[in-house]
């Protein structure tokens, strides 16, 4: 039951089938400064992020910062281990051996940049148990380029429509969100 208080919020989508097309389109979108609410493509389409106008991810810095964090801890563990807790040694070599380190610090490393890349996905992608995202349309999951845009109001929706039929949609509708 949707609350009477929000205005309605409608979507107007516009279905391609050659990844040329959705370009063009998603051109000509920006030019008129229509308000782009998604853009669902069945594979990745390089430049498509820059052209939608979206900001870059964070998720490449959260890798690496928890990479960094991964490497510090993992060679503190190991110099504490051995040269403070549990002095052996091993084969000749001294209790502080950086070299005997280094394959255990990059795999720590590894290890915590990955999942904090992965899990840094889930959030943002809003995935993950429990999360119950709307399927638009099945025709997005299949082969088709498919971009949303907002309208909150009907002229808005006549513009959004008139754009989208402009550019070569070869289906435009309005879907109540």
């Amino acid at each position: 039951m949707k609350n009477k208080s929000q205005p309605n919020k409608s979507l107007v989508s516009g279905y391609y089938v050659h990844p040329e097309d959705l370009v063009d389109a998603v051109k000509e979108i920006r030019k008129k400064e229509l308000p782009i609410e998604d853009i669902f493509t069945p594979f990745p389409i390089h430049g498509l992020d820059e052209l939608a106008g979206l900001k870059k991810s964070r998720i490449p810095t959260a890798g690496f910062i928890a990479g960094i964090i991964g490497a510090v801890s993992a060679f503190w563990f190991m110099t504490w281990i051995f040269t403070v807790d549990y002095p052996l040694v091993i084969g000749g070599k001294p209790y502080f051996s950086v070299p005997s380190f280094i394959p255990i610090t990059f795999e720590v490393t590894i290890l915590f940049a990955s999942f904090a890349m992965v899990f840094g996905f889930l959030i943002k992608s809003r995935l993950g148990p429990g999360v119950k995202n709307r399927i638009y349309d099945e025709k997005i999951t299949d082969n088709h380029f498919v971009v949303l845009l907002k309208g909150s109001s009907d002229s808005g929706l006549d513009a959004a429509q008139q754009t989208l039929s402009a550019t070569g949609a070869m289906d435009v509708k309005i879907i109540d969100a």
